[in-house]
């Protein structure tokens, strides 16, 4: 069997890098560390979106830092990498599927 050429040639990455993700210094303090381990451990290390029994990855805030959302526990979800990137927060400071997004995390009351 012979195997077809790739259509689109790869990046020859010695001409040019893509540049290094860079953190907010936020997510590197050791405040930020304590608060994610605290926030999982209340979450048994599972994602909490319904039915999703995966290992929690990401903690991420309900309303966003940029959206004046805080580091309250309450403001903060442990997520699996699948429910982290269906509502990654975009860019613009909008979140994909956004209105599932409202539906889970809406205020109970």
């Amino acid at each position: 069997m012979k195997l077809a050429r790739p259509l689109i040639k790869t990046a020859d990455t010695s001409i040019a890098r893509t540049p290094a993700k860079r953190a907010d210094p936020h997510y590197l303090t050791t405040n930020w560390k304590a608060l994610r381990k605290a926030v999982f451990d209340r979450d048994h290390w599972t994602c909490v979106v319904p039915g999703c029994r995966q290992r929690a990855i990401v903690c991420e805030h309900i309303c966003s830092r940029r959206k004046g959302g805080t580091d309250d526990m309450a403001n903060l979800a442990s997520l699996c990498r699948d429910h982290d990137n269906r509502f990654k927060e975009l860019p613009s400071g909008a979140r994909r599927n956004s209105e599932e997004w409202e539906r889970l995390f809406a205020p109970k009351g």
